[in-house]
């Protein structure tokens, strides 16, 4: 089989015929208007009939606390479905071989191998050509205020991250993040309050001035730009996706490298072609635990828009049982990963 197939392609074919796999594995799922809902057929003593959902984007996710709650393709779910019914592991190719030869007839060499769009052209400022032009205005090296919260010095000086103390500049007093190209010039800088958000206003600001959380340089476009993406090797085709800067470094100490950040909680075009330049194919989408679901919401978005347009990625949903996985300890992170099956790089 040729190792380009277009997922989705596979996918879209069982999701139209999903009723089809329902009565093979015998899942007692039912059709609930776009969604297939029940209880969860992939852990034992399943019995929320409410908890397993198969979504329009060809994804599906447990709500309890299931070993295999996270979002895969379709695709994913028959090769479990698989290793439970036969005990025997199939790989991702030979699952697709499988559905063809067992459950629809499928012509796998003629499926469309790649999508065809118009790429996005965008050329970044640069504001410092070089690391150490950037160091000789990144103010305090380590930020005190980054150690402060428990990130081990190293990673924090390793990331570049200081603290402004140029009281001419918009980003005085405020933790000062760079954005490195795969060149290592900064193209882009992004500030984070060092104060506590206010109980007031909910804004981060200091007792004189308000403020909001982050801030970014003048004409940053954060959509183009993964943070952290600068020294994953092209031809990696795995990332971990995180929300925010911090959640970077803890997975960094974590052991964790490819991982960057999209600067919130939904994928953006140029970030998408940024991957796609890469090499990655399937992304694990490691979101914050929001009480108001806001980075689910986003992580399912992304796979929606990116699945409708016919991007080749597997994407997973990995939500962690803390706010985020910045509130692990570096031996917590790894545990929580493995446990979750993320291969580490």
């Amino acid at each position: 089989m040729d190792n380009n197939v277009d997922f989705q392609s596979i996918n879209k074919i069982l999701y139209d015929n999903f009723d089809i796999i329902n009565r093979y594995f015998d899942l007692g799922l039912r059709h609930d208007g776009e969604y297939w809902v029940g209880s969860c057929p992939l852990h034992a003593n399943a019995d929320n009939p409410q908890a397993f959902k198969i979504f329009p984007s060809y994804s599906f996710f447990c709500f309890t606390n299931c070993p295999n709650r996270n979002n895969y393709s379709l695709i994913e779910l028959v090769r479990i479905l698989l290793y439970n019914k036969f005990r025997e592991r199939y790989g991702i190719y030979d699952t697709i071989e499988w559905i063809a030869n067992n459950l629809f007839a499928i012509d796998i060499n003629n499926l469309p191998q790649t999508y065809s769009r118009k790429r996005v052209k965008y050329t970044p400022q640069i504001l410092y050509e070089s690391v150490s032009e950037w160091m000789k205005n990144a103010g305090r090296v380590p930020s005190p205020s980054y150690v402060g919260m428990g990130y081990a010095p190293n990673t924090v000086k390793q990331f570049y991250i200081g603290e402004c103390t140029d009281r001419t500049s918009r980003f005085y007093n405020r933790i000062i993040v760079p954005v490195f190209n795969r060149k290592m010039q900064v193209v882009g800088i992004t500030g984070r309050s060092m104060y506590p958000p206010c109980k007031s206003c909910k804004g981060y600001h200091s007792p004189l001035a308000p403020g909001a959380k982050w801030l970014h340089s003048y004409g940053f476009k954060t959509g183009y730009f993964i943070y952290g993406s600068w020294d994953i090797p092209k031809g990696t085709r795995e990332i971990c996706i995180v929300e925010s800067v911090g959640n970077v470094l803890r997975m960094r100490e974590a052991g964790q490298n490819n991982t960057g950040a999209i600067f919130g909680c939904t994928v953006k075009t140029g970030q998408a072609e940024l991957m796609e330049w890469l090499g990655i194919r399937r992304i694990n989408l490691i979101i914050d635990n929001d009480v108001n679901q806001t980075g689910l919401l986003g992580a399912h978005k992304t796979i929606e828009k990116f699945t409708k347009k016919g991007w080749n990625f597997q994407f997973r949903i990995i939500i962690p049982e803390a706010k985020d996985v910045a509130m692990y300890s570096a031996n917590e992170l790894r545990k929580f990963l493995d446990n979750n099956k993320v291969k580490r790089i």
